[in-house]
């Protein structure tokens, strides 16, 4: 293979590279890169025409600054190589080792270098990996104070291969002082070896002030936490490029993602920290607003055929920058520049990381640019909490998953819009929001599963979530309570892991447990949206604070008029507090409603007899419908009751006078007779289908669907063979 370049014949500071020539294609590039950077390099190149070999290369080591040893199979056993790295050691040179693959050392090089540091290429991504060899390279120029951010060598003694876990790139173990030094002492290597000013953040991120107006701790809207706080903006694009926007907006996004993982922070949720996008908000407003010390800004601009981003630490209560990246590599892949960033800060913050912090999420995000910004869409039509957008979310969610297949929190999102459509039904009417996905409440149901399933194969804080709505559909409230509390271990950051926990906590009987839940949703995430108004709205209802129920719930219906659940609860509230005029203006808009979707159903598909009966059956929301909503305490769900019938409410409509249907040999009771006899004892094992969920539904009963389908196994699985069974059968047709 040809030389890349002249070996450095200067008399400035060198390198000294060692490796074997049969491992050329991938070290000659890497020289290349360093060279690219400012490092003189010396290697073999270098020796002059009739020169004696080991007289050049003798004159050539004790005259480097260190030397570099790749080190493989084909180098550990070259006799050139040997030689060359034992002289150096002789000679009092530093020795900065790369392995290129696993190799087992030999002895003669065993003594050598056992007790040196090494750096395990194979392991890491590009960009951390060229961070690392940096810091190996400038050690002996740096001091040994610093510490290098590469793992001890372990001993061959017992020919054992050097094998570690691929990690995610989280630097938990070095200070900020290790890239400040980094940045110093690089410039040691430059031509001539002169030692110039240490570089300033005007340099580092030319578009950026060095410091800024300090935020005011009076002027905080919430008190700073404990623990270290900060807001991710939105990285800004320099220029008009939309495909760029999205990119920046994804890397956002994943950043906070990352973060909100990490217990030792407290990480604003992106629906706040994006509140500012294309805002040009000062830092200090930034922390003020959001309650913060940090903010993490950035920008991101498109040079040639290559994308570059800086970005900058903010400590907001000294406006001072206490870490800034400007990126002159090259990086193809955006998750090692993600890596990088996010890593950068955890270590400029200096927080300690648990062992599970540290492991590899490799698939939640994805490189996939069409994947990352159809599930940026996917997502914020999720968010927007209707069923029109619910149905055009899972359209963009599942072009994500099409473009790439192994994206799990596509996954995962996905399994969230087919479970709030659900919940909506659930709670209202079956039907209302799983037909804006153009499904049968059965295929949304599997549509859950199946989607949980792919995603659960790196569980991650979404899923977890998923989970524990769908165990308060099928009474497992505890199960409820577990899946929302180690969603919060997962992401402690994340504000959904507390609404889920919330709800769970609220329709399991302990509302006031489910405020404070919903609160610390709202303090992660203070642009909160109207869903976290609705459960603070229905934890207040069911501890009986009926009037703050009400401002919480009024303030739900103004950001979002068409969620059923909130005009439900509101009218009730206002049932209990003798405010009648209020709460039958609310029942009539909460009639107006649901007549508008039903017309918009019926227009849908013309000439559609089952549609049509449907719509027309359907009539009015009534007091028997209360019984959908999943409270384990009868009392939490008569509170209910007893609100909306003060507020006017119908007791029935007519989709109430049921057909029963008649089953050979079977003893048939009525609705009325089946509840009296489940608060007997009875088990009531409900095998309908999910459309049928809202007739004559009886509370604590088992329906199959939700959690299998009907077979022997699965009634022995919840019956005894000698317990009492009434099967609920009956259906509209």
């Amino acid at each position: 293979m040809d030389k890349p370049f002249p070996a450095y014949q200067g008399d400035g500071p060198y390198i000294f590279v060692c490796y074997a020539h049969e491992d050329a294609g991938v070290v000659f590039p890497e020289m290349a890169w360093l060279r690219e950077h400012g490092v003189n390099l010396w290697y073999d190149e270098g020796i002059a025409p009739g020169s004696e070999w080991s007289a050049s290369l003798a004159d050539a080591i004790e005259r480097c600054s260190a030397v570099l040893f790749y080190v493989s199979p084909r180098s550990v056993q070259s006799e050139p190589c040997r030689r060359e790295i034992n002289f150096a050691i002789t000679k009092g040179r530093a020795v900065s080792v790369v392995y290129l693959e696993e190799t087992i050392l030999p002895s003669s090089l065993e003594l050598s270098l056992t007790h040196r540091q090494a750096l395990f290429r194979y392991e890491l991504s590009i960009p951390v990996y060229r961070d690392k060899l940096r810091v190996s390279l400038l050690e002996p120029a740096s001091s040994q104070e610093v510490g290098r951010l590469i793992t001890s060598l372990p001993s061959t003694t017992d020919k054992s291969k050097v094998s570690l876990k691929r990690q995610r790139v989280v630097i938990g173990i070095a200070t900020i002082a290790l890239i400040v030094v980094v940045s110093l002492i690089w410039r040691l290597l430059e031509p001539g070896g002169e030692y110039s000013p240490p570089a300033t953040v005007d340099e580092l991120n030319p578009e950026r002030d060095r410091s800024y107006p300090a935020a005011l701790l009076s002027r905080m809207t919430f008190p700073l936490p404990d623990t270290p706080s900060i807001a991710v903006l939105p990285f800004r694009t320099i220029g008009e490029d939309t495909d760029l926007e999205q990119f920046a907006d994804g890397m956002t996004d994943d950043l906070i993602t990352d973060l909100s993982q990490i217990s030792g922070l407290f990480v604003v949720a992106r629906n706040s920290s994006f509140a500012f996008k294309g805002k040009n908000a000062e830092p200090a407003e930034v922390a003020e607003r959001l309650g913060v010390r940090y903010v993490l800004q950035g920008s991101v601009r498109r040079s040639g055929q290559k994308i570059r981003v800086n970005a900058q630490l903010i400590d907001a209560t000294s406006g001072e920058s206490i870490w800034a990246f400007r990126d002159t590599d090259d990086f193809y892949n955006s998750l090692e520049l993600q890596d990088l960033i996010g890593s950068s800060v955890v270590t400029a913050l200096e927080v300690e990381l648990t062992e599970r912090e540290r492991e590899a999420v490799d698939h939640q995000h994805t490189i996939d640019a069409k994947a990352r910004e159809e599930f940026q869409r996917g997502w914020a039509l999720y968010r927007q909490n209707t069923p029109r957008t619910l149905g055009l979310a899972i359209k963009h969610l599942d072009a994500a998953v099409s473009s790439d297949p192994e994206y799990l929190r596509a996954y995962a999102a996905r399994a969230a819009v087919y479970q709030a459509a659900l919940s909506r039904d659930f709670t209202v009417r079956i039907g209302e929001w799983t037909r804006s996905l153009g499904l049968k409440p059965d295929d949304v149901m599997r549509n859950v599963l199946s989607n949980i399933r792919k995603a659960s194969s790196e569980p991650s804080s979404l899923t977890l979530q998923v989970e524990s709505q769908l165990s308060l559909w099928r009474n497992d409230f505890e199960r409820a309570i577990t899946a929302a509390n180690t969603s919060i271990t997962l992401a402690p950051n994340d504000p959904l892991g507390y609404e889920a926990l919330s709800a769970a906590q609220t329709l399991s009987g302990d509302p006031r447990a489910g405020r404070k839940s919903i609160e610390l949703a709202m303090r992660l995430d203070p642009a909160y949206p109207d869903e976290y108004l609705f459960w603070q709205g229905l934890a207040l209802f069911t501890s009986g604070e009926y009037a703050e129920a009400q401002e919480s719930l009024e303030l739900a219906m103004e950001l979002n008029p068409g969620d059923d659940r909130v005009l439900i609860v509101l009218a009730a509230a206002y049932g209990h507090l003798g405010r009648t005029v209020k709460a039958r203006r609310i029942v009539a808009e909460l009639d107006e409603l649901q007549s508008i979707r039903r017309d918009e159903r019926a227009r849908s598909a013309p000439g559609d007899i089952l549609v049509g009966v449907d719509v027309h059956l359907e009539g009015r929301y009534t007091l028997t419908e209360v019984d959908l909503w999943p409270f384990q305490q009868s009392a939490d769900r008569e509170r209910l009751r007893d609100g909306l019938r003060l507020a006017g409410l119908s007791a029935m409509g007519p989709k109430d006078n049921q057909i029963p249907l008649e089953v050979e040999g079977a003893t048939t009771v009525s609705i009325e007779e089946a509840r009296r006899l489940h608060e007997q004892g009875v088990a009531v094992i409900d095998v309908r289908g999910l459309s049928d969920r809202n007739i004559g539904f009886i509370p604590g009963s088992v329906f199959l669907n939700l959690q299998t389908s009907l077979s022997e196994a699965a009634l022995r699985a919840l019956v005894d063979p000698d317990q009492k069974v009434l099967f609920h059968c009956e259906g509209m047709r």
